[in-house]
């Protein structure tokens, strides 16, 4: 037996005012978060955080899914937004799968 989860009732669970929060639904038909995700999650939360300074729409809270089958997504986590900086000034992860994401040559 499935169960269906809304984004609405995320929503209302965390009381993240609306205004605050981004939705994003990562394809892993995308070539790099494929990649990445077929690597470990850890390596996926690390591909998540090196996104461009723009990728979040301004937000302070971070909704993040995975494309599940048609028009659903699995839910991962909410993350909270605390330190911004380009990507180059970022620790690199070892035995990242895609290194060249810390040049910003890659998204």
């Amino acid at each position: 037996m499935g169960y269906s989860l809304y984004l609405t009732d995320l929503i209302e669970k965390t009381g993240i005012p609306r205004n605050e929060l981004c939705a994003i639904r990562h394809s892993l038909n995308h070539e790099n978060a494929k990649i990445v995700w077929d690597s470990g999650f850890e390596y996926f939360e690390e591909y998540q955080r090196i996104q461009p300074l723009n990728y979040f729409c301004g937000k302070k809270y971070i909704f993040s899914f995975v494309n599940g089958p048609g028009t659903t997504a699995r839910f991962l986590e909410v993350y909270e937004l605390k330190d911004m900086y380009p990507i180059k000034q970022a620790t690199h992860m070892s035995n990242y799968p895609l290194p060249e994401m810390y040049d910003g040559s890659l998204s």
